[in-house]
């Protein structure tokens, strides 16, 4: 396939015509948002509520959009939940457990093709769009996240609409290799940021050295 289009490129035809992806809306679980000074107003929230946003305040997570609730099932009141916005419409979601021992860590709703944060994109003027795996990652960096080390043709249409040269930067642990092998064949940049030897992901990076 990327000889085919590099082949039509070469001969002036238009190899990525106009792409529109849809998904369908979903629901998330009944929630509240977690608002940065929400916990500090002198209101009583609840014990787990205030878990939650001690847990994103850590991460450096609270300058975005995540939510709580109380229900129990599969210790959801122990969890962040992060929506998936497509055209301002939710489409999905993911839950993570704010406990380390939790398994399992994600409980996610996502439609095939999605990917995290695209909306925010329309808005930076940068001549880059950066990749990551995981959507924390990319909440860090103003990027987008593919959810998974696995990009499929969707997610590659999504991201080379955005007309941005596109540089991955993929965990560095063993899963990371074939993001890396993915994205140098669809043409894609990849970047190797100079603390592997200490940090796995972006989100790690940032909490260490800001």
């Amino acid at each position: 396939a990327k000889r085919l289009r590099d082949e039509a490129e070469q001969l002036g035809f238009d190899a990525k015509p106009e792409f529109e992806a849809t998904f369908e809306r979903t629901e998330l679980p009944e929630s509240v948002p977690i608002v940065v000074d929400s916990y500090t107003t002198g209101f009583e929230y609840p014990p787990d509520f205030v878990d939650c946003a001690n847990y994103l305040h850590a991460r450096q997570l609270l300058t975005h959009r995540f939510y709580w609730t109380p229900d129990t099932v599969n210790r959801f009141n122990r969890r962040v939940i992060l929506p998936f916005e497509y055209k301002n419409e939710i489409v999905g979601y993911t839950a993570r457990s704010i406990d380390p021992d939790v398994k399992p860590k994600y409980y996610t709703q996502s439609q095939p093709g999605y990917v995290f944060n695209i909306d925010d994109q329309q808005n930076r003027r940068r001549k880059f769009v950066l990749v990551t795996e995981g959507p924390f990652d990319a909440i860090n960096i103003g990027g987008v996240a593919t959810l998974g080390n696995e990009i499929n043709e969707t997610q590659v249409d999504i991201i080379d609409q955005l007309g941005k040269q596109v540089i991955v930067v993929p965990d560095r642990d063993s899963s990371g290799k074939n993001m890396i092998e993915q994205a140098l064949d669809f043409g894609w940049h990849v970047s190797f940021p100079e603390w592997h030897d200490t940090c796995k992901d972006v989100n790690e990076a940032v909490i260490k050295y800001g």
